[in-house]
């Protein structure tokens, strides 16, 4: 069958069965892909990233999940990875809310960025360095605007915790959960830092989400857990 960009014709509905039977990959832009599904193992715990990975790409979730082949270094995960490790420090356990918002406007935030940067980043040039200090001031101060538009009192439970869901002695679900604060009133509240352009930041955009039948594993998890 003839096939061109931007022009399909009568016959590539076959062309994509058949090019689809001999490579699951194939033929995947003549036709829209297949639904996602989702993994079944009998001893295998799963986890908010890994259902994710899963939706994304079957193929590449076997291969980082069940071959375990290393996947290259994604500046956007080293971030993700240095603004968490600047907050595990900045934020503590058992600290109020006063407490929380008078770290975050310290005067040591950037002592702390500079520590975790060369921690986590060894081999990165002085200019990655120093366009990370200023990604990452720009997301403290994010940060802050958040903390100061929250009501009420509250204090820090948990910082960088992990979970898991056990059913008859297996563990089906595993997880990490940023940050556990208890607010007054109404109790133990997830916070998740959200360091993706892909992925809600907000109540709002959450509930949106899952009334458009959106997979969004980790409220999924976090409920669970």
């Amino acid at each position: 069958a003839a096939v061109t960009w931007g022009i399909h014709t009568h016959n590539d509905a076959e062309l994509a069965v058949a090019a689809h039977a001999i490579e699951t990959m194939a033929g995947g832009w003549i036709r829209p892909p297949i639904a996602p599904r989702r993994p079944t193992f009998a001893e295998f715990a799963l986890s908010p990233s890994r259902l994710q990975a899963f939706t994304d790409c079957e193929r590449k979730f076997f291969f980082l999940r069940i071959l375990r082949i290393e996947e290259p270094a994604n500046i956007y995960l080293t971030i993700g990875g240095v603004f968490h490790e600047v907050l595990k420090e900045l934020v503590e356990p058992d600290a109020t809310g006063e407490e929380v918002r008078a770290a975050l406007a310290s005067d040591t935030t950037g002592e702390v960025i500079d520590r975790v940067i060369a921690t986590k980043m060894p081999d990165a040039g002085e200019w990655l360095r120093g366009l990370t200090r200023v990604h990452m001031r720009l997301m403290l101060g994010g940060v802050r605007e958040l903390e100061a538009t929250r009501k009420g009192k509250y204090h820090v439970l948990s910082v960088e915790t992990e979970a898991k869901l056990e059913d008859d002695g297996k563990t089906i679900f595993t997880g990490r959960v940023d940050r556990i604060d208890h607010v007054e009133g109404l109790g133990p509240v997830v916070i998740d830092y959200k360091t993706s352009a892909s992925l809600p930041k907000t109540a709002a955009s959450i509930l949106a989400g899952i009334e458009n039948d959106r997979d969004y594993w980790q409220v999924v998890i976090y409920a669970a857990l």
